[in-house]
């Protein structure tokens, strides 16, 4: 009797061990659960789109992961209230536990081209132009060709409109303390100018009866010092424009591209307000393409964007460009032609004439003459008023 009481508790034992070990395994596990679900987030993902069977596409860790919409975490927080471009929190089951609110994005600035279907949107960015998706609070937005936009390298979204910056002045400003009644000698030259630049200004109606447009680009040819700045900044004057001075060597950079990068800086600082851009020595960037060697990958890319900007897709309204150069016989063919260069303006030595003109302007009576050298050259050197 006593020996069947003892198999008995001996059993009973056995039995509560085993029973206390898997109790103290289930506790574990309950553990590691609770351990592994209390864990912080494990990834942040961007919401890429709401499929029709119910799940919703994740770009998260670089790559596209679809998501249940019918898990606790993500319909405590309701479907709609998410929206393609958001930024999510995911833990580590995979699960949408939040949203960033106020998320600080990162990526790359890209050139906005045009819309597509779907939400998408054709960019430019370097050499490439990919095809990104518009968050949903840009595909609201107007957005123009040239527009920066905020791009996620990783999935592709696009994600803001980035403020346009403003560019850094690549111009020195003169004084423009120079009119044309300060020009001697050049009576035929200054009046040619008038009558192709300022002239279309002062009477447009009557320009635009005759289907003439203004003039946009001359070139002024001529040996050094014959007056070709002095004519370019009168004009600026007496047009009322800024006048932008710069020398080529100035677009003449080592590193291929960064002349380009300045023409089209310059370009649209002039496109801001009405200006005139002075070349001078043009000959040197603008000689003829596949001329020039080992050296034509810096000048043919050079050369072809000034023609792009004379081109213009954006017009250049109220932008005259002046080419200044001793040397006509070396410029591109393609520069000097109607609708880039419009007027081609020679200007010589000034002759007898024009020398009287010059002395009457600068050799006035108030200058402090030395009367008796003078005398000493019997009067030839007389100065008068006339």
């Amino acid at each position: 009797m006593a020996r069947n009481k003892s198999a008995h508790t001996l059993r009973e034992i056995v039995l509560l061990e085993r029973r206390n070990s898997e109790l103290e395994q289930a506790l574990k596990n309950a553990l590691a659960y609770t351990e592994k679900i209390s864990k912080p987030p494990f990834y942040y993902g961007i919401l890429g789109q709401h499929n029709d069977d119910k799940t919703v596409d994740v770009f998260a860790d670089g790559r596209p992961v679809p998501i249940r919409v019918g898990n606790p975490f993500y319909n405590a927080r309701g479907a709609d209230a998410l929206e393609p471009g958001d930024v999510v929190i995911l833990n580590s089951a995979m699960n949408i536990i939040g949203k960033v609110r106020a998320p600080i994005r990162s990526g790359v600035a890209v050139t906005f081209k045009e819309k597509l279907d779907n939400g998408r949107a054709l960019v430019a960015h370097q050499s490439r132009e990919p095809v990104g998706v518009l968050a949903s609070s840009l595909r609201s937005q107007e957005l123009k060709p040239g527009d920066k936009l905020l791009m996620d390298s990783a999935s592709g979204f696009l994600f803001e409109k980035l403020p346009e910056p403003t560019p850094p002045s690549f111009a020195k400003d003169y004084a423009l303390d120079v009119s044309f009644s300060d020009i001697g000698g050049l009576d035929k030259e200054i009046e040619e100018l008038r009558a192709a630049i300022e002239y279309p200004q002062r009477f447009p109606d009557a320009f635009r009866k005759l289907n003439l447009r203004p003039t946009k680009g001359v070139l002024l040819i001529g040996p050094p010092g014959c007056g070709k700045s002095m004519l370019a900044k009168a004009l600026a004057k007496e047009l009322g424009r800024r006048f932008l001075y710069f020398n080529s060597a100035e677009f003449l950079r080592p590193l291929i591209g960064t002349g380009e990068e300045k023409v089209r800086m310059v370009f649209a600082e002039a496109r801001r307000e009405s200006c005139v851009i002075f070349i001078d020595e043009a000959e040197s960037i603008l000689r003829p393409r596949d001329s020039a060697g080992i050296n034509s990958q810096l000048f043919d890319p050079l050369v072809s964007q000034i023609l792009g900007e004379l081109d213009g897709l954006e017009k250049l309204d109220n932008v005259l460009v002046i080419f200044a150069s001793n040397r006509r016989d070396i410029f591109d063919r393609a520069v000097i032609r109607p609708g880039r260069i419009d007027l081609i303006l020679e200007i010589k030595a000034p002759g007898t004439s024009g020398t009287k003109d010059i002395f009457r302007k600068y050799l006035l009576p108030e200058l402090p003459f030395d009367m008796d050298e003078l005398k000493a050259d019997n009067g030839n050197a007389k100065v008068t008023g006339n």
